[in-house]
């Protein structure tokens, strides 16, 4: 019955990712471990109902995946690796801290007005670094975890200093007349 093989299918990969979210977490960057678990095991449910509600219908025997017990309920704020992920989070942090050009976005950002800002993403950007810092004195882990791969976090301190460096290239100087106020 390929129905029924379908579902014992999905089952056990419902139990496969339990299993390892509890050991390894996930990825969501909004949600903890424990919500994702949570989330599969109703899941896990929802495939055992399917599953009996077939067998039944067909008057077939259940598989022997339907006889595993079905994970228990967590604290919706559980996570993996915490250890691992503030680590990973105080590294972050110290590489955001000491990278050459997020220095030069610190200094620049008074330069820019509120316009400039906007185009730039500057505060976003700038952002990252307080943001994490906010998250670890917190103790966010969630927040922390999308910090664990930073270096995507330093490419785009990069790529606005380049915008930054372009915008400031264009602006006047202080005492240098536009082209504008020449007209007046």
């Amino acid at each position: 019955m390929n129905k029924l093989k379908k579902l014992t299918q999905e089952l056990e990969d419902k139990f496969n990712k339990w299993k390892h979210l509890q050991n390894h977490g996930g990825q969501d960057p909004l949600w903890a471990d424990g919500c994702n678990m949570n989330l599969i095991r109703n899941h896990i449910i929802r495939y055992k109902d399917d599953i009996k509600r077939l067998c039944e219908e067909k008057g077939l025997k259940l598989p022997e995946i339907y006889n595993k017990e079905t994970p228990p309920e967590v604290d919706s704020n559980y996570m993996a690796r915490v250890d691992e992920i503030r680590k990973k989070a105080k590294k972050a942090l110290y590489e955001y801290k000491t990278n050459k050009n997020y220095q030069y976005l610190l200094n620049a950002i008074n330069k820019l007005n509120k316009r400039r800002r906007e185009q730039t993403s500057i505060n976003y950007v700038i952002g990252y670094c307080k943001g994490l810092e906010q998250a670890i004195k917190n103790d966010d882990l969630v927040t922390m975890r999308r910090h664990e791969s930073y270096e995507r976090y330093i490419e785009s301190f990069s790529n606005c200093r380049k915008r930054v460096e372009e915008i400031l290239k264009e602006e006047p100087k202080e005492g240098q007349m536009s082209i504008f106020e020449m007209m007046i």
